[in-house]
């Protein structure tokens, strides 16, 4: 529950566009399969913790559209 909350926060501050975060889907997929685990927003690698906004922002994204579908 925790983990939405934080998500939900971070996902205000995150500066990213849609087709941004698409053309970095591909990546975390990568990220994903080589890892075993989801990009750490966390890092202090640049790299993964803009993957890792880049999750946060579609899920964002994936939960306003269907709220808006309702």
């Amino acid at each position: 529950m925790l983990k939405l909350i934080d998500d939900h926060i971070q996902a205000t501050k995150i500066d990213m566009t849609e087709e941004e975060a698409i053309l970095l889907w591909p990546s975390i997929k990568e990220w994903r399969k080589k890892t075993g685990d989801p990009p750490n927003i966390q890092s202090y690698d640049p790299k993964e913790k803009r993957m890792a906004e880049a999750v946060i922002f579609l899920r964002e994204l994936k939960r306003k559209r269907e709220l808006n579908e309702q």
